[in-house]
């Protein structure tokens, strides 16, 4: 189990069975050792529940040639709980306002001014699978294929609906991946209208509203 309190920052780790400990110690009222120290963390006890009880849940997934990471965030009307992947299945949990999550996900993924891609080219949905595959010459290949230094997909889900953004990236420049007619497509795309696309991927209250 893991569940450190980093001294001076705050920064806080779990993995799987140390955020249950986390959330037990939460629920109950009463912790002691780390528990205690992570519960002590401004908004700590805010990000539990929120993760608990979230209005919406966003995944995002980003892999490479060498790796693949999934990060998930929890969010409320006023809190967004990240547990942001560090390492095998060790998370660090952040706490931010839900209007800082899009700013979150552009740092996560890296989203910068890229040159390179010109036009859109159809790919293979078998490609676009192998971008996140377990098999690492899988991955590899399907990088290879397109050109691309990473990838990730964003997913965002609430009761009454959900809606995903994907792109690959890297030195042959940034594109969307997106549906052309049965297909898909590679769109290049600027990192301005990824960010607005960011901030537009979380539900406003008509749609949290179904």
């Amino acid at each position: 189990m893991i569940l450190d309190v980093a001294a001076g920052t705050g920064v806080v780790r779990v993995d799987p069975d140390g955020l249950a400990r986390l959330r037990e110690a939460h629920a109950a009222g009463a912790a002691e050792g780390p528990a205690a120290s992570a519960l002590a963390v401004q908004g700590v006890p805010e990000a539990l529940d929120a993760l608990s009880a979230p209005l919406v849940v966003a995944e995002l997934v980003v892999a490479g040639p060498d790796l693949v990471t999934s990060s998930t965030a929890f969010l409320d009307r006023d809190v967004c709980a990240l547990l942001l992947a560090v390492h095998d299945e060790v998370a660090q949990l952040l706490v931010t306002a839900p209007a800082a999550f899009p700013a979150a996900v552009a740092r996560v993924v890296r989203l910068g001014p890229r040159h390179g891609r010109r036009e859109p080219a159809p790919v293979e949905q078998e490609v676009l699978e192998d971008l996140a595959h377990a098999d690492g010459l899988r991955r590899s290949s399907a990088y290879a294929v397109l050109g691309a230094d990473w990838s990730w997909t964003l997913d965002v889900r609430w009761q009454a609906g959900e809606r995903q953004l994907a792109a690959v990236d890297g030195s042959a420049g940034l594109a969307l991946v997106e549906r052309e007619g049965e297909g898909w497509a590679l769109r290049p795309a600027t990192a301005t209208e990824v960010w607005r696309l960011l901030t537009r991927a979380l539900p406003g209250d008509e749609e949290l509203a179904g």
